[in-house]
């Protein structure tokens, strides 16, 4: 929760701790930072905010008796009409032990999001079983992204949604960005374009 008295916004966070500043540059993923602003009573602007939309993700975690083997980067790209990709960490440097993570596609994560995990991973076992093998695995986690990827980006930096009160991250592109999808790179440089903009403000 937020709270702004004269030029001083207080930030409570869920540990009870209390945090002091001038400015606030948010990054969670919008439907995040709508609730924030909702929990704060802010009279902030909401409308851009509502345009983001995001898809979630179902990502398993399977650790493997044995090394597999991806191509030359250690990826497989879209090996099934459910599977979006499969990462191998050990083959890209990550891990020391055989270990890949499974990202179901949009559509998939989307039907199955809501189902118990215990359904969940019978059902990723079942996907995975002819890119992997079965006997293959031996350990498999679930972890679940709400708001994995954006759908829609703003082809702008940050927002300021009041005085003070920006809002970054992967969903805002730099105008000259041609890519028109979010990852990584964009969720840095929009970070850093909003810092450089208090900074700017402050001198």
């Amino acid at each position: 929760m937020i709270f702004k008295t004269g030029g001083i916004s207080f930030l409570y966070t869920e540990e009870n701790e209390i945090f002091e500043a001038t400015d606030i540059i948010l990054t969670p993923p919008s439907p995040q930072v709508i609730e924030v602003l909702n929990n704060s009573r802010l009279q902030a602007g909401r409308s851009i905010l509502n345009t983001l939309k995001f898809s979630p993700c179902l990502v398993a975690i399977v650790e493997l008796y044995t090394e597999v083997l991806y191509g030359d980067h250690g990826q497989l790209t879209n090996p099934s009409g459910t599977i979006q990709r499969i990462v191998n960490h050990e083959q890209k440097g990550i891990s020391k032990t055989p270990v890949l993570s499974v990202y179901m596609n949009k559509d998939w994560s989307e039907k199955h999001f809501d189902k118990h995990e215990h359904e969940l991973l019978r059902a990723i076992k079942n996907e995975i079983k002819e890119s992997i093998g079965a006997n293959h695995i031996k350990s498999i986690q679930l972890k679940k992204w709400c708001y994995a990827e954006v759908e829609q980006v703003l082809h702008q930096p940050f927002i300021e949604i009041m005085p003070s009160l920006l809002v970054a991250g992967d969903a805002f592109l730099r105008r000259e960005d041609k890519t028109n999808h979010s990852r990584l790179e964009s969720a840095y440089l929009s970070g850093k374009s909003a810092a450089a903009e208090l900074m700017e403000k402050n001198i």
